[in-house]
C-alpha cells in the first residue's frame, strides 16, 4: 500500500541499416534494408559516358539592372550530343562564380534555365556575366546602375573629359574628369579612380558641390610596368560610373610628339578670344596620330587631332574665349601624349556694355516671340532704355480697365546686386471675383540695343514663368534679369513653369 507501480515497455528492436550495391538493369542501384523492409532506389537513365555536349546560349539577361535588384539570366542549354546527361551550370559575374544549378537534357533537347543574382553597389558599371556548362561558355555584358540616392537630393554625375593616351610605357597616364551635382541639394561624395575595374588605393577626391555646381580634377597612373595593350580606366561616384579605353603602345612602335613653344598673347580681355600656337614634331620612329589639348586653369578647353610621320612637324593653333570667371593670371598648357609646354596669360575684366532688356506681363502660358502685347500689357519694364538709362529699371503700369480686364497688379519688386543693377523681378497680381480661369505669364526679353519699336522683331526671349489662375486668386511670378555674362556667353532662351502657389482670397 502506498507503493507506486511502474510499468515497463519493450522498445522495438531496430534493425541496422544494411546497404549493399546491386545491379539493376545494368546500372548501379542502392539496396536498403530497415526493420525488415527492403527497397531498391534505381538511378535515372542518364549516360555519363561523355558523349553528351551541353551548348550554352546566354540569351538576354536583365539589362540594365539596379544594384540590389534581381539580375535574371535565362541561358538556353542545348544537348548536341548523342546521350542524355546531367551537368552543373555555373553563373559567373565579374569573373566570380556566384551561383550554380544542375540541369538534365536529352539529346537534341533545349532547356531554358533561369539563374538569379543580386548585384551590389560595388558592381555599379559595366559587368561581365557568363554561364558555363562542362562543355561550353557564353558571356555578355550588363549595366548595373546605382540605387536611388539617399544623400538628401544630391546626385553626382561623373564624366571622363580627356586622357593623354595613346602613349608608350614611361610617361604617366593622365585622366581628366568632371563631376557635376545634377541633384537638387548640396552634397559631398568620394570620387574614385578606377583602373581595369578596380578602385586605385588612395587615389580619390571628395568635393562638396551645390546643386548645379561642377568640380574638375585629374588622376594619373604609372605606365612603366604596363605591357602594351588596351586598358579600361574609369571614374566613379556614389551615383554614376564613366569609363573609357586607353592604349599603351609598344615602345619600338610608338610615335613621340614633342611640343615646342610658339606664340601666345600675354594678356586678353574677358570675352575676347585668344590663340595659342605651338610647334608639334614627331620625334619617334613611326607615324602616329595624337590629340593635342589646350588646358586653361587645369581644365581642357579645346582639342585637335594631329597625324605626323617620323620627323614631321606642324604648327598647331588652339583658341579659347575666357569669361569673367577667368579674370586673373591663368596657367595655359598645350600638351600631347608625350610632352607639354606651359605659359601664363593674364585675363583682364572687360568693360561691360549695358544689357538692354524688357519685361512683360501678359496672358497665355507661352510668351509671344517676338513680343506683341499691346494693348493688353498690364505691366512692362525696360532696362537701360529711354529713361531707363538714368532710372534702371523704368516701369509702366496698367493705365485703364480695358488692358487685360479682370487682372490687377498688386505689387512688383526688383532685386539688385551690389552695383545697383537689377537681377530679378517679382510681380504680385490678383484676379477679380468671378473672373474666368486663365493662364498668365511673366517674360523677359533681351534687346539688340536701346528700345526701338522698329527692332521689336529682334528681341529674344531670355526667361519666362507662368501659372494658371481663377477668379479671386492672387499669385506671384518671378523671372531673372539678364546680366552681361549671360549675353556674352550666349545664354539660350528658356521657359520655366512657375511653381509659386496661388491662393484664393
Amino acid at each position: 500500500m502506498g507503493d507506486r507501480l511502474w510499468s515497463t515497455s519493450v522498445l522495438p528492436v531496430i534493425t541496422a541499416l544494411v546497404a549493399a550495391m546491386v545491379v539493376v538493369g545494368g546500372a548501379p542501384a542502392l539496396a536498403v534494408s530497415q526493420a525488415g523492409q527492403t527497397g531498391t532506389a534505381v538511378s535515372e537513365d542518364v549516360d555519363d559516358s561523355g558523349s553528351a555536349f551541353f551548348e550554352v546560349e546566354i540569351g538576354s539577361p536583365t539589362d540594365p539592372v539596379e544594384a540590389g535588384d534581381r539580375l535574371e539570366v535565362r541561358p538556353v542549354i542545348t544537348n548536341t550530343g548523342e546521350q542524355s546527361s546531367r551537368q552543373l551550370l555555373r553563373l559567373r559575374v565579374g569573373g566570380k562564380v556566384v551561383d550554380t544549378t544542375t540541369v538534365r537534357v536529352d539529346p537534341g533537347e533545349s532547356k531554358t534555365v533561369p539563374i538569379l543574382h543580386e548585384p551590389t553597389p560595388d558592381d555599379v558599371g559595366e559587368l561581365e556575366v557568363a554561364v558555363s556548362s562542362e562543355n561550353d561558355t557564353d558571356s555578355t555584358t550588363v549595366t548595373v546602375t546605382a540605387p536611388p540616392n539617399d544623400s538628401g537630393g544630391a546626385f553626382f554625375d561623373a564624366e571622363i573629359t580627356g586622357t593623354n593616351a595613346p602613349l608608350s610605357p614611361g610617361p604617366p597616364l593622365e585622366v581628366d574628369v568632371s563631376v557635376r551635382n545634377t541633384g537638387d541639394a548640396e552634397g559631398t561624395q568620394v570620387v574614385q579612380f578606377l583602373f581595369e575595374g578596380e578602385a586605385v588605393d588612395d587615389v580619390f577626391f571628395d568635393p562638396t558641390l551645390a546643386s548645379g555646381e561642377t568640380a574638375t580634377g585629374g588622376f594619373s597612373e604609372a605606365t612603366n610596368n604596363l605591357p602594351p595593350g588596351e586598358y579600361e580606366v574609369g571614374v566613379r561616384t556614389e551615383d554614376t560610373v564613366d569609363t573609357t579605353t586607353v592604349v599603351i603602345t609598344e615602345p619600338s612602335e610608338a610615335a613621340s610628339f614633342n611640343v615646342r613653344p610658339g606664340s601666345s598673347a600675354d594678356s586678353v580681355e574677358a570675352g575676347d578670344r585668344f590663340e595659342v600656337s605651338s610647334v608639334v614634331e614627331n620625334t619617334g620612329k613611326q607615324s602616329g596620330t595624337q590629340q593635342i589639348s589646350l588646358v586653361v586653369g587645369g581644365e581642357v578647353v579645346n582639342t585637335t587631332t594631329v597625324t605626323l610621320d617620323p620627323g614631321e612637324g606642324d604648327v598647331v593653333s588652339l583658341s579659347y574665349r575666357p569669361t569673367s570667371a577667368d579674370v586673373g593670371e591663368q596657367e595655359v598648357v598645350v600638351r600631347s601624349a608625350n610632352d607639354t609646354v606651359e605659359t601664363t596669360v593674364t585675363v583682364t575684366a572687360a568693360d561691360e556694355e549695358p544689357v538692354y532688356w524688357q519685361v512683360d506681363f501678359g496672358e497665355g502660358a507661352t510668351p509671344p516671340t517676338p513680343p506683341g502685347y499691346w494693348p493688353n500689357d498690364v505691366m512692362a519694364a525696360l532696362g537701360n532704355s529711354e529713361d531707363g538709362a538714368s532710372q534702371n529699371p523704368s516701369l509702366l503700369r496698367k493705365r485703364n480697365d480695358s488692358q487685360l480686364g479682370g487682372v490687377t497688379i498688386v505689387d512688383n519688386e526688383f532685386q539688385f546686386d551690389d552695383q545697383g543693377n537689377p537681377t530679378e523681378v517679382t510681380v504680385e497680381f490678383e484676379l477679380e471675383d468671378g473672373a474666368s480661369e486663365r493662364d498668365l505669364h511673366l517674360a523677359v526679353y533681351t534687346l539688340p540695343g536701346p528700345f526701338d519699336e522698329e527692332e521689336i522683331g529682334q528681341q529674344e526671349l531670355f526667361e519666362s514663368a507662368n501659372g494658371t489662375y481663377d477668379g479671386g486668386d492672387t499669385g506671384t511670378l518671378t523671372v531673372s534679369i539678364p546680366q552681361p555674362d549671360d549675353v556674352d556667353t550666349g545664354a539660350q532662351s528658356e521657359t520655366a513653369t512657375d511653381e509659386e502657389e496661388s491662393s484664393a482670397e
